[in-house]
């Protein structure tokens, strides 16, 4: 088995097992929507895709939100701790230091983007938000719902903005929803 499925493996298993039911899936999802921005991502990029989220799977690495005043403070710590995590995991497996390397960085920065790959992890998270996870997040945090749509929106480029608005929403109250958010940004 190469590398990149070894390490994907286990960023799968741990993933699976997170007590958030939309970790995995999102996880993958990124995966694919950032195949489809970028045909020619590199092993660090998508091991990136796969990992940018991991401390949400391991409960006592977790960063939570509660306790910070400041949402991109919040981001930051989350996004340095998931780096952290697949640091380690990389480590374990002899990866070149110049992969680990980018791969920490595109995970430490997934938040708020930048230049080429890093901004198009920021924008397959964005893109999968709206394709896979508004249910959970209407559901979950129905006060923060629209804070969350409206964040993940505003970080997108035009061109993810025009993917997100064709995307086909299930759930047509939420789709209406979104959408009456959306046009009033």
């Amino acid at each position: 088995m190469d590398k990149f499925n070894l390490i994907k493996k286990e960023i799968d298993s741990i993933t699976k097992k997170a007590p958030i039911p939309i970790e995995y899936k999102h996880s993958q999802s990124i995966l694919k929507i950032l195949l489809k921005l970028n045909p020619k991502a590199d092993i660090s990029l998508k091991i990136a895709a796969l990992g940018h989220d991991i401390d949400r799977s391991i409960p006592e690495l977790r960063i939570k939100p509660k306790g910070f005043k400041d949402y991109n403070k919040y981001k930051k710590q989350h996004s340095i701790r998931s780096a952290e995590i697949i640091v380690n995991l990389m480590e374990s497996m002899a990866f070149k230091k110049e992969i680990i390397e980018k791969t920490k960085f595109l995970i430490e920065n997934h938040e708020v983007g930048g230049e080429t790959d890093v901004e198009t992890l920021k924008e397959a998270d964005s893109i999968s938000f709206f394709q896979d996870n508004l249910e959970y997040y209407k559901k979950k945090y129905p006060d923060y719902f629209k804070d969350k749509v409206e964040f993940m929106y505003k970080r997108l480029s035009s061109k993810a903005r025009e993917i997100v608005l064709k995307l086909k929403i299930k759930n047509k109250e939420i789709e209406k929803e979104v959408k009456d958010i959306i046009s009033k940004l």
